[in-house]
């Protein structure tokens, strides 16, 4: 088997460590992930390779090797994983990597078909990386923290699709990550091989991933790094195929976005990493142009002064959370986010009382209701708008008016009790909130009603401020 120049990670020992080696601001999901770090000193003391390097001095950043080395230490003590990285493609950054496939996990475990709002390991998962490279990362990376997980991943160029059949083999997960060689001017999403036919009309993926090649050509990439005040940061090994497309990212991004339109909702998420804000600002209009139903976007920081967005979006009808929708990047994105999936209204009064006064009107409707008292949550799906003054009049009536609960609701929303500690602006007499979520629906308007309804119900319970 060529595998190209040589390569660095094979044969080392694995070491129990979990993922606290990459350091993140103060929160996970927050709209941003905050800058993305690794524990240098920690994995020094750890591992022989990199200390050897940490402790010299300052890590060279345009030395192929010490980029190797770093991904290579980071991948096994922080998720057990072992890789042989060619010094002559991309060699991964892990955090950033790390962070895409957080993004799809929370994507989806918040618009799962059974509205669990949590990661549920019964759930059949599918998984296409559309161009995974020589280090397979992203399949690696999510079959290891997700096992149930199956991942298609497609490669073009022979060397890195040799590579990443290699790591997948290193790391026995060739049950779960299934690769192959494609033509790169093919499909970009590969029906035929998820399927098995290319005649199937029925769902096959729940998402798609690619992080595609940034310029359009060599000459566009001598230009814009002529515009940079500084030089780039550390060493870009990617050959050609990973740098260069027809478009830049901008166009393969487009071509990404044709086929969903072609395969619709037979794949829940479309997602794509791009490294331009105008990439982003442009798909992002292209959504609202085509009237996409559902979009979520992230910022991510690979370092402090480099910036990538993640943009995924779905024309099936599951609400992701709201930090999965954009969080507090609307300055970032310049008012191009999708619209917030979250309602919130503060209240006083003892919050057992608030919640038993929710549940008892949400058990009067004709919903079907899931509380989980304890917790003081619960899921409402309703086929109709059954808190509208009419279904209510109707309901006390007694009269027998009761929609089929056939097929998918209309409307999907969690509701669930908070302290308002955390949101500066509910004063302190109100140290409760009411946050609605919106999980499921095409109709926004339905969606605010129902919270009203909640609001009038707390409010007529003296509860409200």
């Amino acid at each position: 088997m060529a595998l190209g120049l040589p390569a660095f990670g094979r044969g080392r020992p694995f070491y129990n460590l979990s993922f606290e080696l990459l350091t993140v601001g103060p929160t996970w999901f927050g709209g941003e992930y905050g800058l993305l770090q690794v524990d240098f000193e920690r994995l020094a003391s750890m591992e022989y390779e990199w200390d050897e390097i940490y402790n010299k001095g300052s890590p060279d950043w345009h030395d192929s090797y010490t980029l190797a080395q770093l991904s290579t230490t980071t991948l096994r003590c922080a998720f057990k994983l072992e890789v042989d990285l060619p010094l002559d493609r991309l060699i991964p950054r892990v955090p950033a990597r790390f962070a895409y496939v957080q993004f799809l996990q929370c994507l989806v475990d918040t618009t799962g078909p059974n509205f669990a709002d949590a990661r549920e390991t019964s759930r059949r998962v599918i998984g296409v990386d559309i161009g995974v490279g020589a280090s397979c990362i992203y399949p690696l990376l999510a079959c290891k923290t997700r096992p149930q997980w199956t991942v298609f991943g497609t490669e073009c160029d022979e060397i890195s699709h040799e590579h990443a059949v290699n790591n997948v083999a290193l790391n026995s997960l060739q049950r779960s990550i299934i690769l192959s060689h494609v033509s790169p001017n093919g499909s970009l999403i590969p029906i035929s091989i998820i399927t098995g036919n290319t005649q199937s009309t029925c769902s096959i993926a729940t998402f798609t991933m690619t992080n595609p090649p940034f310029y359009a050509s060599p000459t566009e990439r001598a230009h814009l790094e002529s515009l940079k005040q500084k030089a780039p940061h550390s060493l870009n090994t990617g050959d050609s195929c990973e740098n260069y497309t027809d478009g830049g990212e901008l166009g393969f991004s487009l071509r990404h976005f044709q086929e969903s339109k072609a395969l619709g909702q037979r794949i829940q998420w479309y997602s794509t990493l791009v490294g331009r804000a105008q990439t982003a600002h442009h798909l992002i209009d292209l959504f609202k142009k085509e009237q996409v139903p559902n979009w979520a976007v992230c910022c991510i920081k690979p370092s402090p002064a480099t910036r990538r967005w993640i943009l995924a979006w779905s024309w099936d009808l599951y609400r992701p959370i709201l930090d999965a929708v954009g969080g507090s990047q609307k300055d970032d994105l310049d008012g191009r986010l999708s619209e917030n999936n979250e309602a919130a209204f503060s209240c006083s009064g003892d919050v057992d009382v608030l919640f038993a006064t929710m549940h008892e009107g949400l058990m009067s409707l004709d919903v079907e209701w899931r509380p989980d008292v304890g917790e003081r949550t619960g899921v409402m799906l309703a086929w109709s708008n059954a808190w509208n003054r009419r279904a209510r009049r109707r309901r006390r009536r007694g009269e027998n008016f009761t929609v089929p609960r056939v097929g998918l609701p209309l409307v999907v929303a969690k509701v669930y009790v908070v302290s308002a500690e955390t949101k500066k602006e509910w004063s302190a007499s109100h140290p409760h909130a009411v946050v609605v979520r919106w999980m499921y629906g095409v109709d926004r308007g339905i969606f605010d009603s129902f919270v009203g309804f909640l609001m009038a119900l707390v409010r007529g319970a003296g509860m409200e401020q």
